[in-house]
């Protein structure tokens, strides 16, 4: 489910204290489109945690692209006990399970409902400790398919090669 970084940024990175910013009102009456900045106050809460690369390679690569979509990567405590073994299993479709590895990442999971554009620029600079491999992307896309669509996913074809793949079978479960 895991590697190491590679050379080049990719989705499926996990950074380490990545801000994530949350707005929580009120909003500005008027936005300024000329300028793009509010032209009044607006109050948001700033956190600093782990987070996870969603954009695609194909966009990564791309110097126009200069913002990255990310999600935190949150610790499966903030989870109440009696629903943790939901997010273990994938049951909870906003939220993907990432099971510990090598003490580098304790068992944790990505909420989906917490999506930030952030500068690649400034994500350059952040510390990668682990990446996704084939197998976990695999399970990525599944997990946040169903999320996007409600999906009960078993088999798709991939648009670039052809090949049937079964999404189901990659999502990470307790003791998998």
């Amino acid at each position: 489910m895991y590697s190491p970084p590679l050379t080049e940024f990719s989705q499926g990175d996990i950074l380490e204290q990545v801000p994530h910013l949350f707005f929580d009102g009120p909003l500005p009456a008027a936005l300024d489109d000329t300028v793009k900045h509010s032209t009044g106050p607006m109050v948001c809460t700033a956190v600093s945690e782990r987070a996870i690369i969603l954009t695609p390679d194909c966009e990564i690569d791309k110097p126009k692209v200069s913002r990255w979509l990310v999600c935190p990567v949150m610790p499966i405590e903030a989870v109440a006990e009696d629903n943790r073994q939901n997010v273990r299993d994938n049951r909870i479709f906003s939220r993907f399970y990432l099971p510990p590895y090598r003490g580098i990442l304790n068992e944790c999971f990505v909420d989906f409902n917490q999506i930030s554009t952030i500068s690649a620029g400034l994500l350059v600079t952040v510390n990668r400790t682990v990446s996704l491999d084939d197998e976990g992307r695999s399970a990525l896309y599944a997990q946040f398919t169903r999320w996007l669509t409600r999906w009960r996913l078993k088999a798709v074809r991939c648009p670039h090669c052809q090949k049937d793949i079964d999404l189901t079978a990659t999502l990470p479960t307790r003791g998998a």
